[in-house]
């Protein structure tokens, strides 16, 4: 997700959390960054002119008294919340959403909600939902709405599966006025994104209930520090890795870079009995290159390889927590990736399906 021609070079980042980052970039464990902190809130200033943005996270608390127990349950819901202040509400207009995603994932608006959701082709699962907006304008609500355009076309650098939606507001109430100040406040059941293109490539639900994505990301911003800043030294190419959990309540527990020098998509995720999850995928060689620097494990069954392709399937296993347990490649003489991953009934096995080029 991004947005588009945005100035988002003035932010900075408040609040820590608890919750850590880890990046595993190449198969030098010294260049690998664990345990970097994350804040609940960061703000961009002037991204447009005259216009801020803040995210921030928002908790809720309800009670709810159970049956055969004393006392009162407390049960919380946190969500992120972003909030656009505009000096002048005519600048409303260069304010817009865009995301790229699979054809696994539909984006669409609920007449009847005015909601904004991710819902999954496959299983028709709402996966993600944003809340209706809501705007304010010299202490007044006012009525508007998300508009939602599907782009059918493809572009010359999107992949074949690659969908592009853009979302932007509109304001219909009839005490809106274009030249004094307007606050927008959607507030989003989850937000996961940096600077460029980022495509949710598959999702997992583990035995708490949590949830685990992986996308293929083009950003390079993520949180690194307390500023928020580039990572020194990163050197990931077209397309890394991103792996992250959230919580019921959308909270991030933690999250993963897996990067090598070129291009890197991780196409499956699941998780076993004890919340570890195994990710496959492909990494892009260099032809004639012995190395792609994809982070591989000791003892592997194959830590690097030398070959003509250009797409190499990996096998990585994360613990609950996000640590690298194990990595491997497995080397072809063509394209090949994989698309599926299985564990046998005892978890002592695991299944990969996968497709290549065959010379």
């Amino acid at each position: 997700m991004k947005i588009p021609n945005a100035n988002l070079s003035n932010l900075r980042a408040l609040n820590e959390l608890k919750s850590t980052t880890h990046y595993f970039h190449g198969s030098n464990k010294t260049n690998w960054k664990t345990d970097l902190a994350n804040y609940a809130m960061i703000q961009y200033s002037n991204i447009f002119e005259g216009v801020d943005l803040q995210f921030e996270t928002t908790t809720t608390t309800t009670q709810t008294q159970k049956k055969q127990s004393f006392g009162t349950n407390l049960q919380g819901e946190t969500k992120i919340k972003s909030s656009f202040y505009l000096s002048q509400a005519k600048a409303l207009s260069k304010i817009q959403w865009q995301f790229q995603t699979s054809n696994n994932l539909e984006i669409r608006i609920p007449k009847d909600k005015g909601t904004l959701q991710f819902v999954s082709k496959l299983t028709k699962e709402i996966i993600l939902e944003e809340s209706k907006p809501i705007f304010f304008q010299k202490n007044l609500e006012l009525k508007g709405q998300f508009i939602l355009k599907n782009h059918q076309e493809k572009k010359k650098h999107q992949a074949q599966h690659d969908r592009e939606y853009t979302v932007s507001f509109r304001i219909y109430d009839p005490n809106f006025q274009h030249n004094h100040h307007l606050i927008i406040d959607p507030t989003y059941s989850t937000f996961f994104a940096g600077d460029y293109t980022d495509e949710i490539q598959d999702f997992a639900i583990d035995s708490q209930g949590n949830f685990i994505g992986v996308e293929a990301t083009r950003s390079r911003n993520f949180p690194a520090d307390g500023d928020l800043v580039y990572i020194e030294g990163y050197e990931g190419a077209y397309r890394d890795v991103l792996v992250f959990k959230l919580s019921p309540y959308c909270d991030l527990i933690w999250s993963d870079y897996l990067s090598s020098v070129i291009d890197d998509r991780a196409t499956t995720v699941i998780v076993d009995s004890k919340d570890d999850m195994y990710l496959g995928g492909h990494t892009d060689y260099e032809v004639n290159k012995t190395s792609s620097n994809f982070p591989t494990t000791e003892g592997a069954y194959r830590m690097d390889c030398v070959t003509q392709n250009q797409g190499t399937p990996f096998i990585t296993k994360l613990s609950k927590d996000g640590d690298l347990v194990n990595s491997t490649v497995i080397c072809g003489e063509s394209f090949d990736q994989i698309t599926n991953l299985a564990l046998s009934s005892d978890e002592s096995i695991l299944y990969f399906l996968g497709g290549g080029r065959f010379r």
